[in-house]
């Protein structure tokens, strides 16, 4: 990439606010003269650069998109440039994102915990067929205490709590979130994550990945409250309608089974 930002560049463009129409109506001869005769494209990529860095600093991305975002930026600032604009970030930083992945890893060692261990596919149909009780230890494993629970496994480790839920796509994933899980997740963890101990904090910036579509709630014919990231599902949903009249001939009879023999949920106090 060619440098095309640099410190007086940026500072013209904070001057006008990003208005590039705002330059363009003052015509001021030695502001239009630092952007040469590329006023527009420059211009738009400063517009893009900041907001990947308002991405960053609001803890939005991912950190290997984070790194990519800096390489891309150094790419096209100078020095002074980048280290103005850039300053606001750490590199190291905590997102929610990185907190949502630590979630899903967590699930998905409890869940294949129990696959290893009792040689199940599906460690609700394991519960539901007397496998394993519905509340235990597993102690030897790493899993402090365990309790089943609709469709769902709170596992308590030796550092961490998780609880989470099953979606059916039909087919099980265990990789769904909500803010209430999230939350407990987080809390569980205060010292592993102490720039999430505001609740006010988490709230926002997972309300921010929805809006972002960094996450969604999927619409499926066993509808859930869980939201998952939006790279990880397909493209194609169910639609309302076709849901009603779809219902009965795609349910799974197995999970229809467990909602039958589903037992009281167990409160697991946090």
């Amino acid at each position: 990439m060619t440098t095309i930002i640099n410190a007086d560049r940026i500072k013209i463009y904070r001057h006008y606010g990003g208005d590039i129409d705002g330059i363009l109506k003052i015509n001021k001869k030695a502001d239009l003269e630092k952007f040469g005769s590329d006023l527009d494209g420059i211009w738009s990529k400063i517009t893009s650069v900041l907001q990947d860095i308002e991405l960053v600093e609001k803890g939005l991305t991912s950190k290997e998109y984070t790194e990519k975002i800096l390489i891309e930026i150094k790419a096209l600032c100078d020095n002074e440039a980048y280290e103005e604009l850039t300053k606001v970030i750490s590199i190291y930083k905590i997102s929610l994102i990185d907190i949502i992945k630590d979630y899903q890893i967590s699930a998905n060692q409890a869940v294949n915990i129990f696959k290893a261990k009792y040689k199940v596919n599906d460690i609700l149909e394991g519960w539901h067929n007397n496998v394993y009780e519905q509340t235990g230890k597993l102690i030897d494993e790493g899993i402090y205490f365990y309790a089943f629970h609709g469709i769902g496994l709170a596992a308590h480790f030796k550092d961490k709590i998780v609880d989470f839920d099953f979606a059916y796509f039909p087919e099980p994933r265990h990789d769904g979130f909500d803010l209430w899980r999230l939350t407990n997740f987080i809390k569980n963890q205060r010292n592993k994550y102490p720039d999430y101990r505001d609740t006010t904090k988490v709230e926002k910036e997972f309300n921010e990945l929805i809006k972002e579509g960094v996450i969604v709630k999927p619409k499926l014919i066993n509808s859930t409250s869980l939201y998952f990231f939006k790279s990880t599902l397909k493209t194609e949903t169910t639609d309302t309608t076709e849901r009603k009249v779809e219902h009965k001939n795609t349910l799974r009879k197995s999970f229809q089974n467990w909602l039958k023999k589903i037992r009281s949920p167990i409160l697991i106090a946090f």
